[in-house]
C-alpha cells in the first residue's frame, strides 16, 4: 500500500518539512510549489516546481488564477506524483495563490483515479487581511467540490491556546504543529504498531466522500487515564468534535500498556454519546515513544 503526503505552497511545504523530521513510517513525501526559493528550503525528498514558464519560479502571490494556470502548465508532473498511490494526504495553507488553487486540482485528479484523498488545510489569521481571507474562502469552497474528506484548522483558534505575549512566528509555528499532529493522527490509524489495526478498508468506508471531518487528540495519565484522554480529545479547542452528529467515528488508543478494559471503556463512552446509527471503528497500538503510564486517544469523525 502506498501513501503519499503532498504539501502544496509555502505552508504545505513547511508542514511536510516537519513531518520528514518526525520520521513518519510508510509514507512518501512531496512538495509542490510555484516559488523556487521556498521549495528549495523544504526538506521533502521530492520537490516539484510547477508553472515555471508563467511564474518564473517567483510564486503566485495571492493570485489563485495564476495558481490554476501553473497547475495546468505542469499537469503531467502532478499526475506523475499520484501514480500507484492508494491514499493521498494533501496539506496547504489557504489564502495564498498556490495552496488555495493547486490543492483542489490535485484533489480532483485523485478522485478521477479513484484514490482516497484527505486534505488538511488552515484558514488565515484575522490580522492577515481581508484579501487573504477572501482567497482562502474561495479555496475552501473549491476544495469541497474536489476532495473526499477535508479537515479545516482556523488559525485564529490557535490564539486561544497561545500566551498573550506570543510572537507572530510562535503563532505560525504552533499552527504548523497542529497540522502535523492532525496528519499524524490520521496516518497513525494505518501505520502504528497495531495490536488491533484499523485497516484501509475501514478507513475508506468512513472517509470516502465524507466531506468535512473533525479530529481530536487527548493524552492522560493516572487511574482514570482512558476517560480523561477521550474527554480531552472531545474538548480540543482547535479541532472541535461532536459525536451526536457524527455518521462515522474512528478512534485509536495508543500507549505502552493499553488494557482491554480501557479500550472497552472508551468504546462504550463514545457509543453512549453517539447516535445509534453511528458507525464506530477502533484500533489499538503500542507506542514505545510515549511516556510510561501515558495513554493517547485519537478520534476522527465524519458528519456526511
Amino acid at each position: 500500500m502506498r501513501i503519499k503526503v503532498i504539501g502544496v505552497g509555502g505552508a504545505g511545504g513547511n508542514t511536510v518539512s516537519r513531518l520528514v523530521k518526525t520520521a513518519v513510517k510508510g509514507v512518501e513525501f512531496f512538495a509542490v510549489n510555484t516559488d523556487a526559493q521556498s521549495l528549495g528550503n523544504c526538506l521533502s525528498p521530492h520537490k516539484i516546481l510547477i508553472g515555471k514558464k508563467i511564474t518564473g519560479g517567483l510564486g503566485t502571490g495571492m493570485d489563485f488564477k495564476l495558481g490554476l494556470k501553473a497547475a495546468e502548465e505542469s499537469q503531467e508532473a502532478l499526475k506523475e506524483i499520484l501514480k500507484e498511490a492508494d491514499l493521498v494526504f494533501l496539506t496547504a495553507g489557504l489564502g495564498g495563490g498556490t495552496g488555495s488553487s493547486v490543492i483542489s486540482v490535485l484533489g480532483r485528479m485523485c478522485r478521477e483515479r479513484g484514490i482516497l484523498a484527505i486534505a488538511v488545510v488552515t484558514l488565515p489569521f484575522f490580522f492577515e487581511g481581508e484579501l487573504r481571507r477572501k482567497v482562502a474562502r474561495w479555496g475552501l469552497e473549491n476544495l469541497k467540490k474536489n476532495i473526499d474528506a477535508y479537515l479545516v484548522v482556523p488559525n485564529d483558534r490557535v490564539l486561544k491556546i497561545m500566551p498573550k505575549n506570543a510572537s507572530v512566528n510562535e503563532a505560525f509555528f504552533r499552527v504548523d504543529q497542529v497540522l502535523v499532529e492532525a496528519l499524524e493522527g490520521v496516518s497513525n490509524f494505518l501505520f502504528s504498531s497495531g495490536i488491533i489495526n484499523v485497516d484501509f478498508a475501514d478507513l475508506e468506508e468512513v472517509l470516502k466522500g465524507a466531506g468535512q471531518i473533525l479530529l481530536g487528540i487527548g493524552r492522560a495519565k493516572g487511574e482514570q487515564r482512558a476517560l480523561a484522554a477521550v474527554s480531552r480529545a472531545l474538548q480540543s479547542p482547535l479541532l472541535s468534535f461532536s459525536p451526536p452528529k457524527a455518521k462515522g467515528i474512528l478512534f485509536n488508543i495508543s500507549g505502552r500498556d493499553v488494557s482491554l478494559s480501557e479500550v472497552n471503556l472508551v468504546a462504550n463512552f463514545l457509543k453512549k454519546l453517539a447516535d445509534q446509527k453511528t458507525k464506530i471503528i477502533f484500533g489499538v497500538s503500542e507506542d514505545r515513544k510515549m511516556a510510561k503510564g501515558e495513554i493517547k486517544v485519537t478520534l476522527v469523525a465524519t458528519s456526511n
